[in-house]
């Protein structure tokens, strides 16, 4: 069985999907619900990739099918399976088929900022997929719209539901940083902000830009504006203490559903500014600014408003309190472990 520690009388609830120190908002996604304690449920966590190129990967598969198959043995489980798009509606799409044969409930968390591109492509495979779950926990309205579309009539269940964390507690003193977290290429925007930030650096004294993150296949950058540095992947570690660091957290992605690192970066005080894409509008409106997506004119306007504004404090302090009302632990994990219980009776 996956790690974890077996309570007498407690559900035993299993992911299946990236976990551990991994880069990607959805390894954080599974940690944070790995870390939390609930009343009466015991977690454990099964890593069935480590991302691209993983070469392990068949391998964790087998085990992975290995621990869906012991636990049709079981009373009191249930097996919750992380997916986005592509080849994980494949590789964990086939752990859901197989546990419902198995009678095991199960359920999907779906995360994934280019799920409704994929599920007009392929709407056969998601149906099929999603309609093996008992329960399919979306992050938007947008992909809790397609996943009822296409399991209607199944008796799925569908739940939007949002990603939460723990708040840390407040950094002393926040920088003149520009901080950019996340796969360093097109979807996510960096060409646009490395645009924007050489057509604002002038107007910004004393402020600098760090982009952190892994590359992305055939991504290149050929010239760095003044200021700005590309570090690469970091531990999530390092990426808490940029943010505890930095003054402003930028995003301007293509697409996302519910980005962890506008919500970490908010509660450690950043004030953000996004893209109208998924449910970040919703996050960061009225605190930070959202920027139409690929426009790096209206990007390069609002940091250097932001820099230069009198009130970026209170802003800091509101993204603070917007992630403690709407995103902290406390107000989401009763949520989930209430749905995640609820499975293991039907």
């Amino acid at each position: 069985m996956p790690r974890g520690d077996v309570s007498a009388g407690k559900i035993q609830v299993v992911h299946f999907g990236p976990l551990g120190d991994l880069p990607g908002g959805m390894a954080q996604v599974v940690n944070e619900y790995l870390s939390w304690e609930y009343t009466g449920l015991n977690l454990s966590g099964v890593r069935t990739t480590k991302g691209r190129g993983d070469r392990l990967s068949v391998f964790r598969w087998l085990r992975s099918l290995g621990v869906v198959l012991a636990m049709a043995f079981r009373r009191d489980r249930v097996a919750l399976v992380h997916i986005s798009a592509r080849g994980s509606f494949i590789r964990e799409g086939s752990l859901v088929v197989l546990a419902r044969m198995a009678k095991v409930p199960v359920g999907i968390h779906l995360h994934g900022s280019e799920f409704a591109k994929f599920a007009a492509k392929s709407p056969r495979l998601v149906s099929f997929v999603c309609r093996s779950a008992l329960t399919v926990f979306v992050l938007t309205d947008e992909s809790k719209g397609i996943v009822e579309r296409l399991v209607g009539g199944s008796g799925v269940r569908v739940v939007k539901t949002v990603n939460a964390i723990r708040i840390p507690s407040r950094s002393a003193v926040k920088q003149k940083n520009v901080l950019f977290c996340g796969e360093v290429g097109h979807r996510k925007g960096v060409d646009v902000l490395l645009e924007a930030w050489a057509k604002s650096i002038d107007s910004m004294d004393g402020w600098k830009l760090t982009v952190a993150g892994p590359m992305a296949s055939g991504f290149h950058v050929s010239d760095i504006p003044r200021c700005a540095e590309l570090v690469g992947a970091v531990p999530h570690n390092e990426s808490m203490k940029l943010q505890a660091q930095a003054a402003i957290a930028v995003l301007p992605s293509r697409h996302e559903a519910l980005p962890m690192f506008l919500i970490e970066s908010m509660a450690n005080g950043c004030v953000p500014v996004g893209t109208p894409v998924g449910q970040v509008a919703e996050l960061i409106e009225g605190i930070g600014d959202v920027v139409p997506v690929g426009d790096a004119d209206a990007l390069s306007q609002s940091l250097i408003s932001l820099a230069t504004s009198t009130d970026l404090e209170d802003r800091s302090d509101a993204a603070r309190s917007r992630v403690q009302t709407r995103y902290s632990v406390e107000n989401v994990r009763s949520d989930l472990e209430h749905e995640w219980t609820a499975m293991s009776a039907r």
